[in-house]
């Protein structure tokens, strides 16, 4: 397993490469993700903060009445408190690798997920400090196969 953080020098993005090879004997199969948790200027997580996708998301699974879906996105619909916690299981995403995507809109700021792989499962989590988009990546590999992505996290005004 490698993994590579790259900064760019004229532009307020990072990518974050990642390369796994399977030196074994059998083949595996395993998902990946990131926790990406993510808190825009010190500002809560609630009311202001929305997440926003490449598709219409659907609610497969709630913990909590927090979030509500908003044509694309996910809005806060109220302030969560600082050890209370939400969880999610979003549907929706398609096979296409521009469906691993999420913008975490906050209310100064936004950050830009964007994934180098097909979805597999994606799951949301947060509380009152952060919220914590999940975009799973399937993993399934041979012996003596090796398997790259990227994801790249871009700042927005």
């Amino acid at each position: 397993y490698e993994r590579r953080i790259e900064v760019d020098a004229r532009e307020p993005v990072m990518t974050v490469r990642y390369t796994l090879e399977n030196t074994g004997r059998l083949a595996f199969r395993q998902t990946w993700y990131s926790h990406n948790f993510v808190c825009i200027d010190g500002r809560p997580i609630g009311t202001g903060y929305r997440l926003e996708f490449p598709f219409v998301p659907r609610l497969a699974r709630s913990v909590g009445d927090a979030v509500a879906v908003d044509g694309r996105s996910l809005a806060y619909r109220r302030d969560l408190g600082p050890s209370e916690g939400m969880f999610a299981v979003v549907e929706g995403w398609g096979a296409d690798p521009a469906d691993n995507a999420v913008v975490v809109r906050g209310p100064t700021a936004a950050l830009r997920i964007d994934g180098g792989a097909p979805v597999h499962r994606l799951h949301v989590f947060a509380t009152g400090r952060t919220v914590c988009p999940e975009l799973f990546v399937d993993l399934d590999l041979a012996p003596g196969a090796a398997r790259s992505w990227a994801d790249r996290y871009a700042l927005e005004a």
